[in-house]
C-alpha cells in the first residue's frame, strides 16, 4: 500500500470515533484492530479451508482478539512495542465490556493508558493515550496487511514422500 493510502475501513473508524461514547470509542476500536489482525493472519498463512477454520468465527482457535494478538506475535507479524500495547488495549476493552461503570477517569485505566508504548507524546488524558495508541495500531495492522497480502509467506511444500502400496 502506498503511503497516502490509509487501511480500508479508517474514515469510517475516524467518523464512528467522532460520534461514540468512550465506551463505544473502545468496542468500535478493538472489533477493527481484530479485523485487521485477522486480515494480516489470513495474509501470511497460505490460502485453504484450514486457515478458514482457524480464523472463522468467535469460537475459531483464532477467533477472537486475544488469540489473534498472540498468533501474530508469535509468527513474528508484531513488534514487541505493538504486543504490549494490544495487551493493554485489549484489557481495558474488557473492563468497558463487562463493567458498566468504566470510564477513562478510573486510576487502574489511567495507569494502564499511561503505559502505552505507541500513544501520542504529551496525550493529555487516557481516552487520548488510548486513541491515539489504538490509531498507530490500526495504521500499522493495515500496512501490514496490505505488504503480505498475495506474498504466501508460507507456502504448501512441494515434496513430499508417500508410502507407496506394494
Amino acid at each position: 500500500m502506498p503511503p497516502h493510502e490509509w487501511p480500508k475501513g479508517l474514515p469510517t473508524w475516524i467518523d464512528w470515533l467522532n460520534r461514540e461514547s468512550p465506551r463505544g470509542k473502545v468496542l468500535i476500536s478493538c472489533g477493527y484492530i481484530e479485523e485487521l489482525l485477522k486480515e494480516v493472519i489470513a495474509a501470511f498463512l497460505i490460502r485453504g479451508k484450514p486457515k478458514d477454520d482457524l480464523l472463522g468465527g468467535g469460537s475459531a482457535p483464532l477467533g477472537s482478539l486475544w488469540a489473534r494478538t498472540r498468533m501474530c506475535f508469535c509468527l513474528g507479524l508484531l513488534s514487541e512495542q505493538e504486543y504490549h500495547d494490544l495487551e493493554i488495549i485489549r484489557g481495558i476493552r474488557n473492563d468497558f465490556a463487562h463493567q458498566v461503570d468504566t470510564t477513562f477517569e478510573m486510576q487502574s485505566i489511567k495507569d494502564r493508558c499511561a503505559n502505552l508504548k505507541l500513544k501520542m507524546p504529551n496525550a493529555p488524558d487516557g481516552a487520548t493515550q488510548w486513541v491515539s495508541a489504538a490509531a498507530v495500531l490500526i495504521i500499522n495492522l493495515g500496512q501490514r496487511a496490505q505488504d503480505l497480502k498475495g506474498k504466501n509467506v508460507l507456502v504448501p511444500l512441494q515434496h513430499t514422500t508417500e508410502w507407496k502400496s506394494a
